[in-house]
C-alpha cells in the first residue's frame, strides 16, 4: 500500500489530467479522465485510512507533527 500512495499522486493523477489535454478519445474523454482521477482519489483514501489505522494501532497521537499535519493538508485538498 505504501508504493501504491507514494505513486499515486505522482503517477495516477497527472494521467487523469493529461488524458483532458493529450488525448483524441473523442467523446469518450471525460469519461476516462473522471475514472482515472476517481481511482487515484481511491488509493490517497485507502492510504490515508491504513496510514491512520497504523498510527491508531501503534499508541500513536494523530497530527501532532508538521509531516502529520501537512499529510492531513495535503488529503483534504485532494477532497
Amino acid at each position: 500500500m505504501r508504493i501504491g500512495s507514494a505513486l499515486d499522486p505522482r503517477l495516477r493523477v497527472p494521467t487523469g489530467i493529461a488524458v483532458l489535454f493529450r488525448t483524441r478519445l473523442g467523446p469518450s474523454w471525460y469519461k476516462w479522465h473522471i475514472g482515472l482521477q476517481l481511482v487515484a482519489l481511491l488509493v490517497i483514501a485507502a492510504g490515508f485510512g491504513v496510514a491512520i489505522a497504523i498510527v491508531e494501532q501503534k499508541g500513536g497521537s494523530h497530527f501532532t507533527g508538521v509531516h502529520e499535519s501537512m499529510g492531513l493538508a495535503l488529503f483534504l485538498l485532494v477532497l
